[in-house]
């Protein structure tokens, strides 16, 4: 009940996709709403678009958009309606093919070297708009996150799987994705 609270009277027009993903962390919910609302203004009346989710096995890419065609790339085996098992490094997929791609807290476990051809690969299969929701290196966000696998640490034993594959391969720079944008000339935004 709090979490219907705390959205209420701030101007959030709460659709029934967007009901359901209200039992998400707010973290997590606000950059799937920002990602919503990005993707409506994008689109032409009720024109059914293509979205990839690249990164987002069992995520809520389907929920949030269910009058568009979805697909989700990841790197699990499994068979389901809508999903492609592939590398993000080398999508399987022509340039160009899909309206929308996103990809919601996947940058960070790329390896830093490995960081531009992500980039590349989502530019490349996106025709009209791409959106990466990621933390990014900060002092704040690097201490918080070494923190709480501590905390996780003291409780279980051990690493938080994520996190500690955060710590390791290091919060991106954000101007790692600047640069490129600038470099191809590519109109963008930063949403904080």
């Amino acid at each position: 009940m709090l979490e219907k609270l705390s959205y209420s009277g701030v101007g959030i027009k709460m659709d029934n996709s967007l009901k359901e993903l209200l039992s998400l962390d707010f973290d997590q919910f606000s950059r799937i709403y920002e990602a919503k609302m990005a993707v409506e203004q994008l689109r032409n009346s009720k024109e059914k678009l293509k979205i990839l989710d690249v990164g987002g096995y069992k995520g809520n890419t389907s929920q949030l958009f269910p009058q568009d065609n979805v697909t989700v790339v990841d790197q699990y085996d499994v068979r389901e309606d809508g999903y492609v098992k592939a590398n993000a490094m080398d999508l399987p997929f022509m340039t160009g093919e899909f309206d929308v791609v996103l990809s919601f807290d996947v940058f960070e476990h790329i390896l830093p070297h490995d960081r531009i051809r992500f980039l590349e690969e989502l530019v490349r299969v996106s025709s009209r708009l791409t959106i990466i929701a990621a933390p990014f290196s900060t002092e704040s966000n690097e201490l918080a996150e070494t923190l709480t696998n501590d905390f996780y640490k003291k409780i279980a034993s051990k690493d938080h799987p994520w996190l500690i594959e955060h710590i390791d391969n290091t919060l991106p720079e954000e101007h790692v994705i600047d640069d490129y944008l600038k470099a191809k000339k590519l109109k963008y935004r930063v949403a904080r």
